[in-house]
């Protein structure tokens, strides 16, 4: 995968028909704010995320695992502004590559912090893909298309 966003269909799906821009962007970007303008702008900033995510993040994800940073007691900082939802995922990314079941790393991370919430669904399919590709690559399967 060389573009995690362009190339993930649960997200394109979501981007595209699930979110209710018309409702979002006004309340982000202030009542005047041009919809379909600040979408095109998202779209392409979620475009370079997701090609350096696909091209750099994914290649040193099993490297940072043999690392054992964590096995061995470490931490490892995953950070978002708000601490509800992106840097939730990666926390409960972080817990299935330990082994944790997908649901039980997301109940784990709302026990210990009460204000995430890794249950909203754009979230939860992120969690439930990355489960799935991270069995796949254990297994040496392809990845998931």
């Amino acid at each position: 995968m060389t573009n995690y966003f362009l190339e993930n269909p649960d997200l394109l799906t979501t981007f595209d028909r699930v979110v209710r821009w018309d409702e979002i962007v006004p309340l982000s970007e202030g009542k005047d704010a041009d919809v379909a303008d600040t979408v095109s702008t998202w779209r392409e900033v979620l475009s370079v995320a997701g090609e350096y995510i696909g091209t750099e993040v994914a290649k040193r994800a099993r490297q940072v695992d043999e690392i054992g940073v964590i096995r061995e007691g470490g931490k490892v900082y995953a950070h978002c502004a708000g601490g509800r939802h992106r840097g939730v995922a990666m926390g409960a990314c972080i817990l299935v590559a330990q082994g944790h079941s997908p649901l039980e790393a997301m109940q784990l991370i709302k026990e210990r912090r009460s204000f995430a919430d890794p249950h909203i669904y754009y979230i939860r399919s992120q969690i439930l893909r990355f489960a799935l590709e991270w069995e796949n690559i254990g297994a040496g399967l392809p990845h998931p298309t």
